[in-house]
């Protein structure tokens, strides 16, 4: 759904959007606690040895088995396993070489007819992608057992291999034209593609970006922790999707996180018809493709005081009320926003709030306060030799 435009784009966005629905994330819920325990367990020889960790990878891991299981329907075992096929398959996808970083360098210098021949993946991706297709398919149909997870949706609706609905344009009366699709396993396994990019690796970076963070600020740590602390008390100890849901400091650190290190720095739009610009005298041609840099509009003191601060609290209710909608896009904005945008925050929140309900956060003596991007990323963006951090158990 990512790369498809026109009709194409509009009947995918249409039929799987209630993927990601608030009935179908709470729904899926236990599913993310079950996970977050298991996480716990591993954290917990890290901090019993106050051992220095790769965060960015140690929290792949968990988002990893989360995607496995409330995606595919298959346990990954990630936590358990750093030699994980996923992880490797997560290389696969995200390091590219020289001629890989110069296509994308020059993408847009190209017709779009052209680009869609040539393929920016190394090819095992599309391999473990089919293969896990191919997998899942072959055992469910052997299965009557009802699942809910976002393949069974993708294999729904590819029993009738095309997708139908109403199209973008609209005919003499006004009433919208019906337009269709195929949706043959290509399709199916590009859709799988986006979703486990789009879900694992989002969330790792939003979590050991705000791990880091709260290792170098300790008491914004400290009020969050208490706020997990009292949350979770008039739950009855539980994570669950209403007490996360309560934790709204909490999700302001999230916030400020994917605002100083928005995982994908930069996104796309095309003008669909002439568009003239306010106060300019110019004129965006229909077709033309326009880049819209999330890091610079994040960093931009018009609409962020002090934007290179760590400030959780600039998303409290009194403060991002005067701001302009679209200067905190992480997720993008519009009809194109990211569909799971609620579904990732709230995975990367019962990661966070799992490990710092029993555990501290601190620097490494490898831990650099300034970090960077790692340069041979694309598609999302992480940070240049890894995170490291280390846990202590809180008293």
């Amino acid at each position: 759904m990512l790369s498809e435009e026109g009709d194409a784009w509009k009947l995918l966005r249409n039929n799987l959007s209630p993927a990601f629905s608030s009935s179908r994330i709470k729904s899926m819920f236990p599913i993310v606690v079950d996970y977050a325990e298991k996480f716990v367990k591993i954290a917990h020889n890290l901090a019993v040895e106050e051992k220095e960790f790769d965060a960015h990878i140690f929290t792949a891991r968990f988002t990893i088995d989360l995607i496995g299981a409330c995606g595919f329907g298959i346990d990954m075992n990630a936590i358990n396993n750093e030699q994980s096929l996923f992880i490797k398959l997560r290389d696969y996808m995200f390091i590219k070489s020289k001629l890989q970083m110069i296509l994308f360098g020059v993408y847009d210098l190209f017709p779009q007819s052209l680009i869609n021949k040539v393929s920016l993946l190394k090819p095992q991706v599309r391999e473990i992608i089919m293969e896990i297709l191919d997998s899942v398919r072959s055992h469910r149909q052997n299965d009557d057992t009802q699942r809910n997870d976002f393949i069974n949706i993708l294999l729904e609706l590819g029993k009738a291999g095309k997708l139908t609905g109403d199209s973008l344009e609209t005919d003499d009366t006004g009433k919208y034209k019906q337009a269709e699709i195929e949706f043959d396993n290509n399709r199916i396994a590009a859709q799988l593609f986006i979703y486990f990019i789009a879900g694992f690796e989002t969330s790792s970076t939003t979590m050991s970006y705000a791990m880091h963070q709260l290792a170098h600020h300790h008491d914004i740590q400290q009020e969050v922790q208490k706020e997990i602390d009292t949350t979770l008390a008039k739950h009855d100890g539980r994570l669950c999707y209403e007490s996360v849901s309560e934790m709204l400091f909490l999700e302001m650190v999230v916030k400020e996180s994917l605002r100083l290190f928005p995982p994908a720095g930069l996104t796309t739009r095309a003008s669909p018809k002439d568009c003239s610009l306010p106060g300019v005298n110019g004129t965006i041609k229909t077709g033309t493709r326009i880049t819209i840099p999330i890091h610079a509009l994040h960093m931009d003191e018009m609409y962020f005081d002090n934007p290179e601060e760590f400030d959780p609290k600039r998303f409290s209710n009194e403060s991002s009320q005067p701001r302009h909608k679209y200067a905190y896009i992480p997720f993008g904005e519009g009809p194109r926003k990211c569909i799971g945008a609620r579904f990732g925050t709230l995975n990367t929140m019962v990661g966070l709030a799992a490990i710092l309900h029993k555990y501290n956060i601190k620097p490494s003596q490898s831990t650099r306060k300034n970090i960077r991007p790692n340069r041979a990323a694309y598609l999302i963006q992480f940070i240049d030799g890894g995170l490291p951090l280390k846990l202590t158990m809180r008293e």
